[in-house]
This record gives structure tokens, sequence and C-alpha cells, in this order.
């Protein structure tokens, strides 16, 4: 796949602290046009933070995001979402209901969060330098 990682490169992401491993997941979502969830038996995985928020998962990779699958949670698969399909399936879900998105999940469970609008928002500001 174009936007997948070498393990040497994904290694080096996974160390970067949660909100370098924000921007770097916007630029590459942002250029991709897409974003990687995880999907398991019962749909999109949608797990409650440390904090106890619920947050939807993303990564810029598939390798990453199967990465974390195969670290968390047994059976599931890293599953595509293209940036159009965030908007018209998922975008207004989530604000509507609050929750959050969490980017880039590292093997530790951190992450930074944002509201998706303002996830959404953040992309297209990338996509537009780009």
């Amino acid at each position: 796949m174009a936007n997948d990682i070498d393990p040497a490169a994904m290694a080096e992401v996974l160390s970067l602290d949660p909100e370098d491993r924000y921007w770097y997941a916007v630029a590459r979502i942002a250029a991709a046009g897409r974003m990687w969830v995880i999907s398991g038996e019962e749909g999109v995985l949608m797990p409650l933070s440390p904090e106890g928020f619920e947050y939807l998962p993303v990564w810029p990779h598939r390798a990453l995001a199967q990465a974390m699958a195969d670290l968390n949670h047994s059976g599931a698969m890293a599953a595509e979402m293209t940036l159009d399909e965030f908007r018209a399936g998922w975008l207004h879900d989530l604000a509507d209901a609050g929750l959050r998105i969490g980017i880039c999940p590292g093997a530790d469970g951190a992450f930074w969060d944002c509201g998706a609008e303002e996830f959404d928002t953040t992309l297209e500001e990338e996509r537009s330098q780009v």
C-alpha cells in the first residue's frame, strides 16, 4: 500500500510523544485522504480512554493500526476509512455525541485527542497546504 510504513519507521513514530504523533498523523492522513481504524466482530472499535471517555482511535498507516489491534484486540483488523467516509458517516455523529478522536495511540495507550470537528478542520488546513 502506498501509505504503509516499514518496521523501522513504525518504531520511530511510536517513540514520538502523543502530540508529535498527532502532527505526524495529521500530515499523513491529509496527504493520503484516508486513515485506519480497528474493526472487530461488532464493527469499528470505540474504546474507553483511561480518563473514561469514549473515542475513535485512528492511525495514518494500516500497519500501525494492525499492530495496535494485534496488541490490544484479539481478532480485530485494521480497516481503511477515507476522509469522505469520515465526513459523510462519522463526523456529525461523533460531534453530536461529544465523542473524541484518539490520534495514533501508541503501545502504551497514550494518544492526543480532539473533537471530531476540530480534527476535520485541522485535516482541511493541512490539505490546503499539501
